[in-house]
């Protein structure tokens, strides 16, 4: 506080006097640690960890040292870029970095450990501690754990099927088969085993490479593969379908591929693919009828038609163009109303639908008297 005075009078002696605060802080110190590491490694492979840390007081902090509890799985320490000399305790596997006195401010480093080659397969945490003489205002933030996955060896067998989108009946149907192990060590006892359709009739050929061994009494095949490294194979295999399917339709084709082993993932080891089978109509006709006949006798015909295609065919009519010499008729066992239009010596059948096969009628007619010989 400073004052202002003098010997004479003054009009405002409120001013007279100014005061300035200084806030003189408590000294204080918060260590604090970070630590990130992969999210996976396998055996054998290096681990590496980005380590973080500082003091966010006002104040620098002594006796500071970090401290790291190693995982079991740690083969040794391949880098530690501190900057700071790394004492391990090989019974313990426990690691002290002295820091000594740590301003306020932040620090990071690089750490990498070697897993071992025979770790087992699980979760790895690495914990690290900063500790120092004096005292704290924070102690929550002074431990950072960092886990990671140690994966196994995988194995990881699967199969896809791409097959001719459409055939008709009695074609052939030709299978582009992809197989492989996306795992990182080989499978063994890998079968491929492929559900053929029922409407099935042969295989023409298969580029496999290996015996495929068909149980007709299924109609399932197997290919015995064996050893299957890490990689991709594709091959082709053509089959033929039989040629009395009725009708349009899908034919599905089911592949599995199996191994000994456990696998990484099994949702990739069964493929499905089908193929649309054509269906098709053929519409035919034909007519026998007596050589010869008299004026005035009765012409009988066998009239047979069908549909030689696999599919119904819908809308169906026969129409027959009488000759100028009949007079009528006078017998139709086409099981369908003749519809006869006088005026053309045009005659009309309605069938409707006519699925595949044959069908068979007769058709008799009078010829008039008065046809000349």
């Amino acid at each position: 506080t400073i004052n202002i005075d003098s010997t004479g009078t003054e009009t405002d002696y409120n001013n007279n006097n100014a005061t300035a605060t200084t806030r003189i802080p408590v000294p204080d110190i918060d260590l604090w640690v970070t630590k990130e590491g992969p999210a996976e490694v396998l055996p054998g492979e290096v681990c590496t960890y980005t380590v973080s840390y500082g003091n966010r007081g006002n104040a620098t902090a002594t006796g500071v040292y970090l401290s790291d509890q190693f995982p079991d799985q740690m083969q040794s320490v391949v880098k530690n870029e501190a900057g700071y000399i790394l004492v391990r305790q090989v019974l313990t596997n426990h690691g002290t970095w002295s820091l000594g006195s740590v301003a306020p401010g932040t620090h990071s480093f690089v750490l990498s450990i070697q897993i071992k080659a025979d770790a087992s397969p699980g979760m790895v945490a690495n914990t690290m501690k900063i500790e120092c003489t004096g005292t704290e205002t924070d102690y929550g933030n002074n431990n950072a754990t960092a886990t990671t996955h140690v994966t196994g060896p995988e194995i990881d067998v699967w199969v896809t099927k791409q097959a001719t989108s459409e055939v008709s009946p009695g074609g052939t149907i030709t299978y582009t088969i992809s197989y492989g192990n996306r795992g990182d060590i080989t499978a063994h006892g890998v079968k491929l085993i492929d559900q053929f359709p029922p409407e099935m009739t042969n295989i023409l050929n298969q580029t496999s490479g290996y015996i495929l061994i068909r149980q007709v009494s299924t109609n399932h095949g197997t290919w015995s593969i064996g050893d299957l490294p890490p990689g991709t194979y594709t091959f082709t295999m053509t089959i033929r379908i039989g040629e009395n399917i009725v009708g349009s339709m899908s034919v599905t084709n089911r592949m599995m591929i199996l191994c000994d082993e456990g696998e990484s993932d099994i949702d990739n080891n069964l493929a499905e693919t089908s193929t649309h089978v054509k269906g098709n109509i053929d519409l035919w006709v034909t007519k026998v009828g007596p050589a010869e006949v008299l004026a005035g006798e009765i012409a009988t015909y066998t009239i047979s038609y069908g549909n030689r295609g696999n599919a119904t065919a819908t809308g169906v009519y026969l129409s027959d163009q009488f000759p100028s010499e009949m007079d009528s008729v006078v017998r139709n066992e086409a099981g369908f109303i003749l519809i006869r239009d006088v005026l053309t010596n045009h005659g009309t059948w309605s069938i409707g639908d006519v699925g595949p096969g044959t069908h068979t009628f007769a058709l008799s007619i009078q010829i008039r008297d008065d046809v000349p010989a």
